[in-house]
């Protein structure tokens, strides 16, 4: 990866308990209001953005996809291309307590879709919502590479 944007620091407990809301809560009307009046650097305004994406299970039993809805409300400028697949389900990333048993837990889950072909020789940014250990966002951007993107940058609500 190119680098990282983190939008909030998650050691702040309101940023934490707006996540939980988000993504347990199902509060899917926070992810908008506190994006309000941020934007990305005028360097990548002219960049795809690609949402991690969940495993079909995961996103059915939550009813949406957290970072699509982040890279939706950053990328109403911007082109949004659901250009990854989870290929397996893979345990939660939060409940996983190293970073060895995260790497393993995610090695191999993501593949490219239908609209990432697309994607070879262009500029990304992966969206996610919460940065940890770095190693989902490390995967993802493993395979965008792989498929021949020019540069991946990742942004995440939170770090």
């Amino acid at each position: 990866m190119e680098g990282l944007i983190a939008i909030f620091d998650y050691k702040n407990e309101a940023v934490r308990k707006v996540v939980e809301a988000i993504k347990f809560g199902f509060n899917r009307d926070l992810v908008g209001e506190v994006l309000v009046g941020w934007e990305l650097p005028k360097k990548l305004k002219k960049t795809i953005l690609v949402p991690v994406p969940l495993h079909r299970w995961r996103e059915n039993w939550r009813g949406f996809n957290q970072a699509e809805l982040i890279g939706r409300q950053m990328g109403k400028k911007m082109a949004l291309v659901n250009g990854l697949a989870r290929t397996r389900a893979t345990n939660q990333q939060a409940r996983t307590v190293n970073r060895g048993t995260r790497a393993e837990n995610i090695r191999g889950a993501f593949g490219l879709s239908r609209e990432g072909e697309g994607l070879s020789g262009k500029r990304v940014i992966l969206v996610d919502d919460v940065f940890t250990s770095g190693v989902t966002m490390r995967e993802c951007a493993k395979t965008l590479k792989k498929a021949g993107v020019k540069q991946v940058w990742g942004l995440v609500l939170a770090r």
